[in-house]
């Protein structure tokens, strides 16, 4: 099969495994099976996951071209999900509008704003709850995840390019900035980015400080 990245970006096939993972425990918990009672913990560990994937290809992009390519990113992010969404939508409303007409008051704001990748903030708005006991189902609460997501996907890109331009002295910085990796001495294993340029060196705090000297 394929890997699904482009020719440049490096694949890691263990971290799609431990996503699918993650969806299946999801899975498995929604079906009620005795074994997997935190089963929806997979979310959070497919947040994190994706968080992570989608850090380091914008940070290879900075490393390797100077800039990122968020429009490109976006664009790729909008092929990849937005024809099942709408699929899904359309037989969700066509269901409901044939077999469970008593849903369509709440579905019509179910579709905008899932549409839009709202739809965490709309059930905020509705007073609606994922976990409410005695509540109807909502064919399309589960869709709150996937809005968090993607709202991640263009917050989190801007907040990343900010700290870069900002590492680097601005946006136009000179070509020679790049990203490289401090070793620990104790453990080579722990490894920090760090920005350099030619008149300076600062280390970019990107995850929790480890004690210990570090080598830039």
């Amino acid at each position: 099969m394929p890997e699904p990245v482009r020719a440049g970006q490096r694949y890691m096939p263990g971290l799609d495994g431990l996503r699918a993972l993650a969806v299946l425990a999801v899975v498995a918990y929604h079906l009620n099976l005795g074994w997997a009672p935190g089963g929806l913990l997979g979310v959070g560990v497919f947040f994190t996951l994706s968080g992570y994937l989608i850090t380091d290809l914008l940070l290879s992009q900075w490393e390797t071209t100077g800039r990122m390519r968020l429009a490109d990113f976006w664009r790729r992010r909008a092929r990849r999900l937005l024809p099942a969404l709408f699929v899904m939508l359309a037989v969700v409303t066509a269901w409901v509008t044939l077999l469970d007409r008593s849903q369509l008051p709440v579905i019509r704001g179910a579709v905008a704003s899932s549409a839009a990748y709202v739809s965490n903030w709309w059930l905020i708005a509705q007073h609606r709850f994922y976990f409410a006991q005695f509540a109807p189902p909502m064919p399309l609460g589960h869709l709150w995840s996937l809005a968090v997501e993607e709202q991640f996907y263009l917050i989190w890109p801007w907040l990343l390019w900010l700290g870069c331009a900002g590492c680097a002295g601005g946006p136009r910085a000179s070509p020679s900035f790049s990203w490289r990796c401090c070793s620990w001495p104790s453990s080579p294993r722990w490894r920090w980015p760090c920005c350099t340029s030619p008149a300076t060196t600062r280390r970019v705090s990107m995850t929790a400080p480890i004690p210990g000297p570090s080598r830039c």
